[in-house]
């Protein structure tokens, strides 16, 4: 029931998968903050000057776009560019974008 009134509102959730654990960070409203909202995830997360992957769906434009954004905010391009892979996309929809960013050690 949330997710259909999720989908129905545009809500769009922001999701980390650190250790093996998802937790959703934030919920955006519509497509059009996802990527915002993903670069200030990332950048906050990130060890500046370290490689970081963009993933995406089944929609390029999506991967495109938060790899050009991503490259603006760190200055240099993602070490890797692609598609998703479709068992992750049937359980995340098809629409996902990913960053994959390497954070500090946790204890």
């Amino acid at each position: 029931a949330a997710a259909f009134v999720g989908e129905l509102i545009g809500l769009r959730p922001i999701i980390s998968f650190i250790d093996g654990e998802t937790k959703i960070v934030e919920k955006v409203r519509g497509d059009k903050n996802i990527v915002p909202s993903l670069l200030k995830l990332a950048q906050k997360s990130m060890i500046p000057h370290t490689p970081y992957c963009v993933l995406y769906g089944s929609i390029d434009d999506y991967g495109q776009e938060l790899a050009m954004e991503m490259e603006k905010k760190v200055g240099y391009k993602p070490v890797m560019n692609c598609n998703i892979g479709a068992a992750i996309s049937i359980n995340a929809g098809h629409k996902i974008v990913a960053v994959v960013v390497k954070g500090s050690k946790r204890r």
